[in-house]
Protein backbone atom coordinates (compact mmCIF):
# COMPACT_ATOMS: atom_id res chain seq x y z
CA UNK A 1 0.00 0.00 0.00
CA UNK A 2 3.08 2.31 0.86
CA UNK A 3 4.62 1.45 -2.39
CA UNK A 4 1.65 2.38 -4.10
CA UNK A 5 1.24 5.33 -2.81
CA UNK A 6 4.61 6.60 -3.00
CA UNK A 7 4.09 5.92 -6.89
CA UNK A 8 1.19 7.96 -7.31
CA UNK A 9 2.80 11.07 -5.95
CA UNK A 10 5.84 10.74 -8.13
CA UNK A 11 3.44 10.24 -10.74
CA UNK A 12 2.02 13.60 -9.92
CA UNK A 13 5.64 15.29 -9.36
CA UNK A 14 6.43 14.59 -12.59
CA UNK A 15 3.35 15.77 -14.45
CA UNK A 16 3.71 19.46 -12.35
CA UNK A 17 7.57 19.64 -12.19
CA UNK A 18 8.75 22.15 -15.06
CA UNK A 19 10.03 20.31 -18.42
CA UNK A 20 13.99 21.90 -18.45
CA UNK A 21 17.13 20.72 -17.95
CA UNK A 22 19.73 21.66 -15.23
CA UNK A 23 21.03 24.45 -17.44
CA UNK A 24 17.26 25.37 -17.95
CA UNK A 25 16.95 24.21 -21.83
CA UNK A 26 13.51 22.63 -22.59
CA UNK A 27 13.44 18.49 -22.64
CA UNK A 28 10.29 18.34 -24.54
CA UNK A 29 9.56 16.87 -27.56
CA UNK A 30 11.72 17.74 -30.15
CA UNK A 31 9.79 19.94 -33.19
CA UNK A 32 12.34 20.22 -36.00
CA UNK A 33 12.85 16.64 -37.16
CA UNK A 34 16.74 15.09 -38.76
CA UNK A 35 14.68 15.59 -42.14
CA UNK A 36 12.69 17.92 -43.48
CA UNK A 37 12.00 16.83 -47.06
CA UNK A 38 15.19 16.65 -48.97
CA UNK A 39 16.59 18.68 -45.45
CA UNK A 40 18.76 16.64 -43.16
CA UNK A 41 20.84 17.64 -40.35
CA UNK A 42 24.35 16.98 -40.51
CA UNK A 43 25.26 14.37 -38.27
CA UNK A 44 26.80 15.78 -35.42
CA UNK A 45 24.69 18.75 -35.00
CA UNK A 46 22.62 18.62 -31.79
CA UNK A 47 19.13 20.54 -31.76
CA UNK A 48 19.26 23.74 -29.90
CA UNK A 49 16.52 24.07 -27.48
CA UNK A 50 15.39 27.06 -25.79
CA UNK A 51 13.51 27.69 -22.27
CA UNK A 52 11.06 30.77 -22.07
CA UNK A 53 13.29 32.33 -19.47
CA UNK A 54 16.15 31.99 -22.49
CA UNK A 55 14.49 34.41 -24.77
CA UNK A 56 17.71 36.96 -24.34
CA UNK A 57 19.38 33.81 -25.77
CA UNK A 58 17.83 32.94 -28.45
CA UNK A 59 17.12 36.42 -29.60
CA UNK A 60 18.50 39.93 -28.75
CA UNK A 61 18.17 43.53 -29.15
CA UNK A 62 14.75 44.75 -30.69
CA UNK A 63 13.69 41.08 -31.57
CA UNK A 64 14.04 39.77 -27.83
CA UNK A 65 11.98 42.31 -26.70
CA UNK A 66 9.47 41.91 -29.18
CA UNK A 67 9.06 37.96 -28.21
CA UNK A 68 8.86 38.49 -24.50
CA UNK A 69 6.21 41.29 -25.12
CA UNK A 70 4.06 39.03 -27.14
CA UNK A 71 4.85 36.09 -25.05
CA UNK A 72 7.78 33.26 -25.56
CA UNK A 73 7.34 30.05 -24.73
CA UNK A 74 10.37 28.52 -25.73
CA UNK A 75 12.30 27.77 -29.76
CA UNK A 76 13.82 25.61 -31.39
CA UNK A 77 16.89 25.95 -33.46
CA UNK A 78 18.34 23.14 -35.93
CA UNK A 79 20.49 23.27 -39.17
CA UNK A 80 19.80 21.45 -42.42
CA UNK A 81 22.20 20.69 -45.27
CA UNK A 82 21.23 19.63 -49.16
CA UNK A 83 23.89 19.38 -50.94
CA UNK A 84 26.56 22.31 -50.46
CA UNK A 85 23.55 24.52 -49.13
CA UNK A 86 22.87 24.74 -45.55
CA UNK A 87 19.91 26.50 -43.74
CA UNK A 88 19.04 27.17 -40.25
CA UNK A 89 14.96 26.52 -39.17
CA UNK A 90 14.11 28.63 -36.43
CA UNK A 91 10.42 26.95 -34.75
CA UNK A 92 9.59 29.56 -31.94
CA UNK A 93 6.44 28.94 -29.71
CA UNK A 94 4.40 31.31 -28.44
CA UNK A 95 1.62 31.53 -25.77
CA UNK A 96 -1.39 31.66 -28.51
CA UNK A 97 -2.48 32.70 -32.09
CA UNK A 98 -2.42 36.31 -31.68
CA UNK A 99 1.09 36.77 -30.15
CA UNK A 100 2.24 33.99 -33.18
CA UNK A 101 0.88 36.15 -35.72
CA UNK A 102 2.21 39.44 -33.74
CA UNK A 103 5.30 37.45 -33.86
CA UNK A 104 5.16 36.55 -37.46
CA UNK A 105 4.73 40.27 -38.82
CA UNK A 106 7.48 41.28 -36.24
CA UNK A 107 9.98 39.28 -38.72
CA UNK A 108 8.48 39.94 -42.45
CA UNK A 109 9.52 43.13 -43.80
CA UNK A 110 7.54 45.43 -45.98
CA UNK A 111 7.68 43.78 -50.14
CA UNK A 112 8.14 40.64 -49.48
CA UNK A 113 6.00 38.17 -51.39
CA UNK A 114 2.72 36.52 -49.41
CA UNK A 115 2.14 33.02 -49.82
CA UNK A 116 -1.06 31.16 -48.22
CA UNK A 117 -2.16 27.25 -47.71
CA UNK A 118 -3.95 25.49 -50.42
CA UNK A 119 -7.01 22.76 -49.55
CA UNK A 120 -4.60 19.99 -50.43
CA UNK A 121 -1.91 21.41 -47.79
CA UNK A 122 -2.09 18.76 -44.73
CA UNK A 123 -1.88 22.15 -42.89
CA UNK A 124 -3.30 25.48 -43.00
CA UNK A 125 -0.26 28.33 -42.36
CA UNK A 126 0.47 31.66 -44.10
CA UNK A 127 3.90 32.83 -44.87
CA UNK A 128 6.12 35.53 -46.45
CA UNK A 129 8.82 35.45 -48.38
CA UNK A 130 11.87 37.50 -48.62
CA UNK A 131 15.25 38.16 -50.09
CA UNK A 132 17.10 34.57 -49.00
CA UNK A 133 14.85 33.93 -46.10
CA UNK A 134 11.05 33.56 -45.41
CA UNK A 135 8.58 33.17 -41.84
CA UNK A 136 5.20 30.96 -41.61
CA UNK A 137 2.83 31.26 -39.17
CA UNK A 138 0.58 28.69 -37.72
CA UNK A 139 -1.88 28.77 -34.57
CA UNK A 140 1.03 29.61 -31.65
CA UNK A 141 3.52 28.89 -33.65
CA UNK A 142 6.39 30.84 -35.66
CA UNK A 143 8.62 29.29 -38.10
CA UNK A 144 11.73 31.09 -39.57
CA UNK A 145 13.65 29.83 -42.31
CA UNK A 146 17.06 31.88 -42.87
CA UNK A 147 19.30 31.14 -45.93
CA UNK A 148 16.84 29.47 -48.48
CA UNK A 149 13.89 30.83 -51.36
CA UNK A 150 11.67 27.97 -50.24
CA UNK A 151 9.01 27.21 -52.62
CA UNK A 152 5.42 26.12 -51.55
CA UNK A 153 5.68 22.46 -50.81
CA UNK A 154 8.80 22.85 -49.09
CA UNK A 155 6.78 25.58 -46.42
CA UNK A 156 4.04 23.04 -46.70
CA UNK A 157 6.44 20.84 -45.16
CA UNK A 158 7.73 22.77 -42.55
CA UNK A 159 4.02 23.51 -41.60
CA UNK A 160 3.35 20.26 -41.50
CA UNK A 161 5.95 19.41 -38.45
CA UNK A 162 3.72 21.83 -35.91
CA UNK A 163 1.97 19.54 -33.68
CA UNK A 164 -1.25 22.07 -33.40
CA UNK A 165 -4.22 20.41 -35.75
CA UNK A 166 -7.44 22.65 -35.21
CA UNK A 167 -7.34 26.20 -36.62
CA UNK A 168 -7.00 28.61 -34.68
CA UNK A 169 -8.39 32.10 -34.66
CA UNK A 170 -6.26 35.35 -35.85
CA UNK A 171 -6.74 38.65 -34.76
CA UNK A 172 -9.39 40.30 -36.91
CA UNK A 173 -7.71 43.63 -36.61
CA UNK A 174 -5.86 43.61 -39.80
CA UNK A 175 -8.94 42.31 -41.97
CA UNK A 176 -10.03 45.88 -41.53
CA UNK A 177 -7.21 47.46 -43.26
CA UNK A 178 -8.29 48.73 -47.02
CA UNK A 179 -6.98 46.44 -49.73
CA UNK A 180 -6.22 49.60 -51.99
CA UNK A 181 -2.75 50.71 -52.28
CA UNK A 182 -1.80 48.47 -49.13
CA UNK A 183 2.39 47.36 -49.12
CA UNK A 184 2.62 43.48 -49.14
CA UNK A 185 3.78 42.04 -45.99
CA UNK A 186 3.88 46.00 -44.15
CA UNK A 187 1.00 45.56 -41.63
CA UNK A 188 2.59 45.32 -37.81
CA UNK A 189 0.38 43.74 -35.18
CA UNK A 190 1.32 45.06 -31.40
CA UNK A 191 -0.51 45.01 -28.74
CA UNK A 192 2.25 46.09 -26.18
CA UNK A 193 4.41 49.41 -26.14
CA UNK A 194 7.63 48.27 -27.26
CA UNK A 195 6.60 46.65 -30.61
CA UNK A 196 4.21 50.11 -30.86
CA UNK A 197 6.96 52.57 -30.75
CA UNK A 198 9.23 51.00 -33.19
CA UNK A 199 6.64 50.26 -35.59
CA UNK A 200 4.82 53.85 -34.94
CA UNK A 201 7.81 56.15 -33.52
CA UNK A 202 5.79 59.21 -34.31
CA UNK A 203 3.21 58.87 -31.76
CA UNK A 204 3.49 57.91 -28.09
CA UNK A 205 3.10 53.95 -27.57
CA UNK A 206 2.18 54.94 -23.68
CA UNK A 207 -0.64 57.38 -24.87
CA UNK A 208 -2.17 54.50 -27.14
CA UNK A 209 -3.65 52.51 -24.06
CA UNK A 210 -2.04 48.99 -24.19
CA UNK A 211 -2.65 48.97 -20.38
CA UNK A 212 -6.27 49.06 -21.22
CA UNK A 213 -6.36 45.95 -23.47
CA UNK A 214 -5.72 48.07 -26.96
CA UNK A 215 -4.30 46.27 -29.71
CA UNK A 216 -3.26 48.08 -32.91
CA UNK A 217 -1.83 47.23 -36.73
CA UNK A 218 0.19 49.20 -38.38
CA UNK A 219 0.38 48.90 -42.64
CA UNK A 220 2.69 50.88 -45.59
CA UNK A 221 0.28 52.45 -47.77
CA UNK A 222 1.17 53.66 -51.54
CA UNK A 223 -1.60 55.40 -53.49
CA UNK A 224 -1.35 56.60 -57.10
CA UNK A 225 -0.38 60.48 -57.39
CA UNK A 226 0.15 60.55 -53.19
CA UNK A 227 2.74 60.53 -51.06
CA UNK A 228 3.60 57.30 -48.84
CA UNK A 229 1.40 56.85 -46.01
CA UNK A 230 1.13 54.70 -43.03
CA UNK A 231 -2.52 53.84 -41.28
CA UNK A 232 -2.61 52.78 -37.99
CA UNK A 233 -5.95 51.23 -36.49
CA UNK A 234 -5.94 50.88 -32.84
CA UNK A 235 -9.02 48.93 -31.07
CA UNK A 236 -10.26 48.99 -27.68
CA UNK A 237 -12.39 47.45 -25.90
CA UNK A 238 -15.65 49.42 -25.53
CA UNK A 239 -16.15 52.72 -27.68
CA UNK A 240 -16.24 54.96 -24.36
CA UNK A 241 -12.35 53.85 -23.66
CA UNK A 242 -11.65 54.77 -27.65
CA UNK A 243 -13.39 58.49 -27.23
CA UNK A 244 -11.18 59.06 -24.09
CA UNK A 245 -7.82 57.97 -25.74
CA UNK A 246 -8.81 59.90 -28.80
CA UNK A 247 -9.35 62.67 -26.84
CA UNK A 248 -5.79 62.75 -25.16
CA UNK A 249 -4.19 62.09 -28.27
CA UNK A 250 -5.86 64.86 -29.75
CA UNK A 251 -4.58 67.06 -26.55
CA UNK A 252 -1.28 66.38 -27.93
CA UNK A 253 -0.44 68.22 -30.61
CA UNK A 254 1.39 65.66 -33.00
CA UNK A 255 2.68 67.26 -36.20
CA UNK A 256 0.94 65.90 -39.10
CA UNK A 257 -0.98 63.53 -37.10
CA UNK A 258 -4.80 62.91 -37.95
CA UNK A 259 -6.92 60.96 -36.34
CA UNK A 260 -10.64 59.41 -36.79
CA UNK A 261 -12.86 57.19 -34.84
CA UNK A 262 -15.75 54.42 -35.16
CA UNK A 263 -17.00 53.29 -32.36
CA UNK A 264 -14.10 51.17 -30.82
CA UNK A 265 -11.52 51.78 -33.56
CA UNK A 266 -9.39 54.55 -33.64
CA UNK A 267 -7.89 54.98 -36.84
CA UNK A 268 -4.01 57.47 -37.24
CA UNK A 269 -2.72 58.34 -39.98
CA UNK A 270 0.61 59.77 -38.17
CA UNK A 271 2.71 60.65 -41.49
CA UNK A 272 0.59 62.45 -44.07
CA UNK A 273 1.53 65.55 -45.84
CA UNK A 274 -1.82 66.34 -46.70
CA UNK A 275 -4.87 66.41 -44.40
CA UNK A 276 -7.09 65.53 -47.65
CA UNK A 277 -5.17 62.42 -48.36
CA UNK A 278 -5.23 61.04 -44.74
CA UNK A 279 -8.71 61.46 -44.58
CA UNK A 280 -9.05 59.69 -48.20
CA UNK A 281 -7.14 56.69 -46.62
CA UNK A 282 -9.14 56.92 -43.26
CA UNK A 283 -12.42 57.09 -45.60
CA UNK A 284 -11.60 53.06 -46.97
CA UNK A 285 -11.43 51.93 -43.48
CA UNK A 286 -15.36 49.84 -43.32
CA UNK A 287 -15.71 49.03 -40.07
CA UNK A 288 -18.87 48.11 -38.58
CA UNK A 289 -20.05 47.55 -34.81
CA UNK A 290 -22.27 43.72 -34.96
CA UNK A 291 -23.97 42.50 -32.15
CA UNK A 292 -24.61 38.64 -31.38
CA UNK A 293 -27.20 36.39 -29.79
CA UNK A 294 -26.09 33.12 -28.75
CA UNK A 295 -29.79 32.38 -27.75
CA UNK A 296 -31.85 30.58 -29.80
CA UNK A 297 -35.30 32.68 -30.67
CA UNK A 298 -38.42 31.58 -31.77
CA UNK A 299 -39.37 31.39 -35.41
CA UNK A 300 -43.02 33.24 -34.65
CA UNK A 301 -45.31 33.33 -37.57
CA UNK A 302 -49.04 35.13 -37.30
CA UNK A 303 -51.71 32.69 -38.01
CA UNK A 304 -53.76 33.79 -40.56
CA UNK A 305 -57.87 33.56 -40.14
CA UNK A 306 -58.91 30.46 -41.45
CA UNK A 307 -55.34 29.05 -38.52
CA UNK A 308 -57.13 30.26 -36.23
CA UNK A 309 -60.32 28.91 -36.52
CA UNK A 310 -59.06 25.79 -37.06
CA UNK A 311 -57.29 25.98 -33.88
CA UNK A 312 -60.15 27.26 -32.26
CA UNK A 313 -62.59 23.40 -33.30
CA UNK A 314 -58.96 21.80 -32.12
CA UNK A 315 -59.47 23.14 -28.64
CA UNK A 316 -63.26 22.78 -28.61
CA UNK A 317 -62.83 19.36 -29.62
CA UNK A 318 -59.68 18.65 -26.71
CA UNK A 319 -62.33 20.13 -24.22
CA UNK A 320 -65.19 17.21 -25.32
CA UNK A 321 -63.16 14.52 -24.96
CA UNK A 322 -61.90 15.81 -21.88
CA UNK A 323 -64.84 16.17 -20.84
CA UNK A 324 -66.35 12.42 -21.37
CA UNK A 325 -63.30 10.49 -20.33
CA UNK A 326 -63.97 12.86 -16.90
CA UNK A 327 -67.79 11.63 -17.09
CA UNK A 328 -66.30 7.74 -17.71
CA UNK A 329 -63.91 7.67 -14.38
CA UNK A 330 -66.11 9.66 -12.44
CA UNK A 331 -68.97 7.04 -13.72
CA UNK A 332 -66.36 3.83 -13.49
CA UNK A 333 -65.38 4.89 -9.84
CA UNK A 334 -68.98 5.25 -8.55
CA UNK A 335 -70.02 2.08 -10.11
CA UNK A 336 -66.94 0.61 -8.00
CA UNK A 337 -67.20 1.91 -5.17
CA UNK A 338 -70.81 1.14 -4.92
CA UNK A 339 -70.17 -2.48 -5.19
CA UNK A 340 -67.45 -2.67 -2.91
CA UNK A 341 -68.90 -1.04 0.26
CA UNK A 342 -72.89 -0.25 -0.38
CA UNK A 343 -74.37 2.23 1.95
CA UNK A 344 -71.08 3.89 2.02
CA UNK A 345 -69.12 6.73 -0.51
CA UNK A 346 -71.27 7.50 -3.32
CA UNK A 347 -74.02 4.99 -2.33
CA UNK A 348 -77.70 6.51 -1.14
CA UNK A 349 -78.53 9.96 -0.69
CA UNK A 350 -75.10 11.31 0.94
CA UNK A 351 -73.85 11.33 -2.49
CA UNK A 352 -74.56 14.52 -3.46
CA UNK A 353 -76.77 18.01 -1.78
CA UNK A 354 -79.52 18.28 -4.14
CA UNK A 355 -82.58 20.72 -4.18
CA UNK A 356 -85.74 19.71 -5.28
CA UNK A 357 -87.24 22.23 -7.43
CA UNK A 358 -90.30 20.07 -8.79
CA UNK A 359 -91.75 20.12 -5.66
Amino acid sequence: MHSLVAGLLLFQIALVSPDVGPDGASKAGDLLPAELGQWRAPSGTALEKFSAAQVNVFASGADSAALNEFGFFGAQRRQYRQGNRTITVEAIRMKDSSAAYGAYTWYRQAGWREEFSVAHDPRSFQAAIGPNQAVLQRNGYCLRLLGVLPNHKELALAAAVLPSLEDQPLPPLAGYLPAAGLVHSSAKYAYGPQVFEHVVPQVPAMAVGFHMGAEAVAAEYRLPGKQPMTLVLAEYPTPQIARNFAKNLGSLNLPSVRMKRTGPLLMIVPDAAQEADAQHLMDQVHYAMDGMWDERTPNFKEPTFAQMIMSIFELCGILIVFCVLSGVVYGGIRVLSRSKKPGHGFEGDIDFISLNLNS
